[in-house]
């Protein structure tokens, strides 16, 4: 869920965006940043194929399942685990989220004024106080 909103607030950041021609990249800058964007995916490929080489260690599965009931007292484990074993962490994520709405709200609302549109608008007022 937290991938999730995050996507969604980044793409919603994203269309507040005013990006300028200068912003655009060319050439050999365009080069150099594909160049880097293929080696890190490149890399990250292979990385995440050498760790799933590695034997799955059940240990941790079999600890939930064993003590979710004795410890916990509830049979849907999963649930178990993020209410009684993690909470502080699920408190944590559930901070982050909403910490992170309310900046993007921030952002949202403090969004920068179109100075295009208000110089237009400066020039019709001296042109009407000019007549």
């Amino acid at each position: 869920m937290v991938e999730t909103l995050s996507v969604i607030i980044l793409a919603l950041v994203m269309t507040r965006l005013k990006l300028d021609k200068s912003d655009r990249k060319v050439g050999f800058e365009m080069f150099i940043s594909s160049s880097v964007s293929i080696a890190v995916g490149t890399g990250m490929t292979l990385l995440l194929l050498r760790v799933m080489q590695t034997p799955l260690d059940t240990s941790l599965s079999s600890f939930f399942t064993k003590y979710s009931a004795a410890i916990a007292h509830g049979h849907n484990i999963v649930n178990v685990i993020l209410v009684d074993f993690r909470a502080l962490d699920t408190l944590g994520e559930i901070s982050v989220v909403m910490t992170t709405g309310i900046v993007v709200l921030a952002l949202i609302k403090l969004k920068p004024k179109n100075h295009k549109h208000d110089s237009q608008k400066i020039q019709q007022e001296l042109q009407e106080n000019s007549q």
